[in-house]
Formats: structure tokens, sequence, C-alpha cells
């Protein structure tokens, strides 16, 4: 039985859904002869739809679809890539350690050690005393602070070397090792593995060195805790500034 109040409403109601729904959609085919489009919107395939002049269609484009009194008609295409939502996103992190500094005087034989913010390496010496230098760096394992189910894509060490230099001031090779010290050592350092010698750096320079894979996973598993450096040659004294670590990685989207 007709509702003299409510019908009137309802083709109120409808005649608004008819004429100006609004749906985005993907182009998939383009028929010249009738001059219209097929749209892809999310698997609803719309056919025989129009466009404006404005508008330059093509295979692929995102586009807007209004309808107008039962006909779908392209507003334009949007400025984005019709993709699926991304399923990860990549991210970086530096990771900085405690940097335990080390001084052996070499008449006496005996390592002094502090935390301190830079790094040194090599042995110096004057016409009264000999010292050799060397450093720990205790950093946390990247696994406590990366997202879950994150994947390390690059880990680096980043080393800028001091400009407050006393010898030599020529090229330098740092020297590397891997430790698994959380605190200060107790006496002479001693490092695990062989040397890493990965290049040279310059007074004043900033450079960037990709960790080997295997110390890489050796702190990914936790069998070591960082990265040192220490020579007791003359040729390789250098003092840093800084000795830090970057991480990038890809994690997925939970």
């Amino acid at each position: 039985m007709p509702d003299p109040f409510l019908d009137p409403i309802l083709r109120r109601i409808d005649r608004a859904e008819r004429t100006s729904r609004i749906r985005t959609g993907l182009v998939t085919a383009i028929d010249g002869d009738d001059v219209s489009m097929t749209v892809d919107c999310s698997g609803d395939i719309l056919t025989g739809v129009r466009w404006y002049t404005h508008y330059s269609p093509t295979v692929a484009d995102v586009v807007d679809v209004l309808n107008i009194h039962n006909q779908w008609v392209v507003l334009g295409a949007r400025d984005v890539a019709w993709t699926a939502p991304p399923t990860s996103y990549d991210g970086t992190v530096d990771l900085d350690g405690t940097l335990f500094y080390g001084v052996k005087t070499e008449s006496t034989g005996a390592w002094v050690w502090t935390v301190y913010n830079s790094a040194r390496q090599g042995r110096y010496t004057d016409k009264y005393v000999d010292f050799t230098f060397g450093t720990v760096g205790a950093f946390p394992n990247p696994t406590t602070v990366l997202p879950d189910g994150a994947t390390i894509t690059t880990a680096r060490l980043l080393l800028t070397r001091s400009t407050a230099q006393i010898a030599p001031t020529g090229l330098i090779t740092p020297r590397f090792w891997q430790h698994t010290y959380t605190s200060a050592p107790v006496g002479a350092p001693t490092y695990t593995g062989t040397v890493w010698s990965p290049g040279t750096i310059a007074l004043g320079e900033s450079v960037s060195w990709e960790i080997p894979s295997g110390w890489l996973a050796a702190w990914l598993a936790g069998t070591i805790r960082g990265f040192g450096c220490y020579s007791d040659a003359l040729a390789d004294h250098a003092a840093f500034t800084q000795l830090t670590t970057r991480l990038t990685y890809t994690a997925p989207i939970l």
C-alpha cells in the first residue's frame, strides 16, 4: 500500500543514488568506434563509459567516474598509479654504541680505560714516552631496535677522523676488530677474529663502509657485542670523533 509520506522520500534517495554516485576505477579498454571505455571498479566492470572533452583517455589510467542519470561519465584521471597497497616499507636507524677508550703507557705496560665520546688507535711516541691506543664500541643488538619482521638490507660503520691530529697527518688506515665486551676491558683488550682494514681516511673526512656479512651475522646472533679499532703501529695513529653504525631495513606493514 502506498505511503504518502515515506514514498516521496524513498524516491528522492533513489534519484540521488542514481544521479550522483562517484566511483574510482582503472581504464581497461577504449572503444574508438563507440567512443566509450571500460572501467574496472574493484571487479565491478562498467562498460559504455563516456568522458569529458578535457580528458584524453588512456588504458591503465586511474579515473573518477560520475553517474549522471544512469550514465557513467569519466571526470578525469588521477595523478597516482593504480597499484596494490604496499605491504612493506623501508627505514634507516643509527645505532650509537658506548665507546670505551683505552691507552697503554709503554713504560709500564698498563692499560687505562674510560668511557669517551671519541675513538683512537695506533701508537704515538715523543722523546719521553710512548702510548698505544685502542677503542671498544659496545653496540645494542639490532634485533632490539628494529621493527618486528624487519630485514636488514645494509649495515655500515660510520667514521669521522679528527682534525686535532698530532701525527701522522696523511692518510691512515683504520684497523677494525670484533669484540664481546659490554663494559670496559680490564687490562689489554682482547679482540676476536681477524682485523678488517676497509680503506683509508684523511683528516676531517667522514666515511662509511659496509660491515662484512660475517660480522653482521655474528652481531645479530649475539656472539659479538660490537666493533672497535686498535693498532700498535705508528703509521696507524689516528683519532676519530665518530664511530657508529647505520642500518637500512625493510619491514612489513602489519
